[in-house]
């Protein structure tokens, strides 16, 4: 019976040190300063930057300290999706290209800024004169 008490004790005095614990950490946290440092070329910026350079044949752009620490898949992401976007409207039947051009003209500005388009050579694919939308 002893050890019975003593051993719940201790599974009490666990659990409100635990408890404790964790609205300590809650309130040092509370307190604690951070930055979240939006402008911050490392981030969107930078991931663009190395897809547009995956487009134009070289392989992340210039090596530097981010390189190895920012992984490649989300600018392959870009690079396929920009890709995929301006092949497809070609291979597929004037309804469906009418569809594809009204989706690239919405989500395009989304994927990708301006600088992916030089000087808005790319933004129009398709001649609206050759859908009848003109």
């Amino acid at each position: 019976m002893i050890t019975k008490k003593i051993k719940m004790n201790l599974q009490v005095i666990f659990y409100i040190v635990f408890i404790a614990l964790t609205v300590l950490r809650f309130y040092m946290e509370y307190y604690l300063g951070w930055d979240l440092g939006l402008n911050s070329k490392v981030d969107d910026e930078m991931q663009v930057n190395n897809a547009y350079s995956i487009l134009h044949g070289q392989w992340m752009g210039e090596y530097s300290n981010s390189t190895i620490p920012k992984h490649p898949m989300f600018p392959i992401l870009l690079a396929m999706i920009h890709s995929f976007v301006r092949i497809l409207p070609n291979s597929y039947d004037t309804r469906n290209k009418q569809t594809v051009f009204v989706l690239q003209k919405k989500a395009s500005p989304l994927a990708f800024p301006n600088k992916m388009y030089p000087h808005n050579n790319g933004r129009k694919i398709l001649d609206t004169e050759k859908l009848g939308l003109a």
